[in-house]
């Protein structure tokens, strides 16, 4: 099971900010009253928790009874694997806050032990789960560097993209390749990446 957290919105749209836009998500799942206009920056009162599907190419959102029926979680289990994700999401996202980054979303992946506890499974809170932001100068520390570059720089592929997964949603053999990436955005992404996990972990590597 995925679950996708956000506690604010940056001028880095992702998937979640589009459903908010085409009025898929309501104002008032984060704390908000009704009919509120979201605007760039605005902290949510509370934490939204979503769950999606992680049996085909893409991610597809589910309600809370839907994931606990296919996950065969009765409600105590729920709260148990709600409780050990809010707490590593907060965790995560206080140490970024000490490095000095806001974390408006993310997304991490869970596992059901043989025992009935819960435990985090593969990665989270790197760059390519969470959209990392400079609290000062508000420049992106994330994979969405290479996001919005393509979608820019390359508006033909990425547009090519985005029919090809609509129109063979299980088949990626059928997506296009990715196009060559100039030099100095390699360069960028490189040492930001290198830059945020220095300040995160607070540990230097020389290569």
């Amino acid at each position: 099971m995925r679950v996708g957290s956000a506690e604010g919105r940056s001028e880095s749209k992702g998937s979640f900010q589009d459903r908010f836009d085409k009025g898929l998500i309501k104002p008032e799942i984060v704390g908000l009253p009704a009919g509120t206009v979201i605007t760039d920056g605005m902290k949510f009162p509370k934490m939204f928790l979503e769950a999606t599907t992680k049996f085909g190419t893409t991610d597809e959102p589910l309600t809370d009874e839907e994931a606990k029926l296919r996950a065969g979680l009765d409600e105590e289990s729920w709260v148990k694997l709600w409780d050990l994700v809010t707490h590593a999401v907060r965790l995560s996202n206080e140490e970024y806050l000490k490095a000095g980054f806001n974390v408006p979303d993310g997304k991490l992946e869970a596992g059901w032990m043989a025992d009935g506890s819960f435990c985090i499974v593969d990665v989270f809170g790197t760059q390519d789960e969470n959209r990392l932001i400079d609290l000062k100068t508000g420049d992106l520390y994330s994979k969405d560097l290479l996001r919005n570059w393509l979608k820019k720089e390359r508006p033909e592929w990425y547009a090519s993209l985005v029919k090809a997964k609509k129109e063979f949603r299980t088949d990626k053999s059928k997506w296009p390749g990715y196009p060559p990436i100039a030099e100095d955005r390699v360069a960028l992404i490189s040492s930001r990446y290198a830059e945020a996990a220095k300040r995160y972990t607070g540990i230097t590597v020389n290569y």
